[in-house]
């Protein structure tokens, strides 16, 4: 499910996830 998650939130809103 982490690729859909890259898809929906951009490298940097990932960061805010971690």
């Amino acid at each position: 499910m982490r690729a859909a998650i890259s898809e929906t939130f951009p490298e940097p809103n990932r960061r805010l996830l971690q």
